[in-house]
């Protein structure tokens, strides 16, 4: 996903990154910290997050209760239960979801602590 640098959050370690899908507060990993206004392709990993399947087809991503928040549409699940989560065009989320009983084409929210998203920079833009 391509995202662009705003600013770092208000306690150690989260930054926040817009994009075309929506506002990201997380946790960054690589070595090199982000330069302010800078554009980069990230790759994101989320642990520890509740899902519920919604009802509207709008897919985006967004700051709630302290929260971030994924909509998307299940496109896939492997037989190891990892879901193949459509955000947009260009970003996909790949989540665990063991015994959860979510079919291929459901529309869902998945919501996360701001410390279980960590974005892993693979390039810049």
């Amino acid at each position: 996903m391509k995202a662009k640098y705003r600013s770092d959050f208000d306690f150690d370690g989260l930054v926040i990154f817009s994009s075309r899908c929506g506002e990201l507060a997380v946790v960054w990993k690589s070595s090199a910290q982000p330069a302010h206004g800078s554009t980069y392709d990230l790759e994101i990993d989320i642990e520890n997050f509740d899902i519920k399947i919604r009802p509207e087809s709008l897919n985006t991503i967004f700051l709630r209760d302290g929260r971030q928040v994924f909509l998307g549409e299940i496109e896939s699940i492997d037989e190891d239960e990892v879901a193949c989560v459509r955000i947009a065009q260009d970003f996909i989320l790949l989540v665990k979801l063991p015994g959860a009983a979510v079919p291929v084409g459901s529309l869902v929210d998945l919501s996360v602590g701001f410390r279980d998203v960590e974005i892993f920079c693979i390039g810049s833009v």
